[in-house]
């Protein structure tokens, strides 16, 4: 294997890295997006369990 070869395949590497990290990203954001809805739903629920 040659250089220029060697370079292609790290290479890959990175750019594969990078798709695995933009997308475990997105899944927090996600994570956390529906963290803070059940949140509010919780609070919502205290809120009329008081009322009733």
């Amino acid at each position: 294997v040659n250089q220029a070869q060697r370079l292609q395949f790290i290479e890959g590497q990175l750019q594969e890295a990078k798709r695995y990290w933009r997308s475990a990203e997105d899944n927090r954001k996600i994570a956390t997006r529906i963290q803070k809805e059940i949140d509010e739903l919780k609070i919502e629920r205290m809120k009329l369990q008081k009322k009733g």
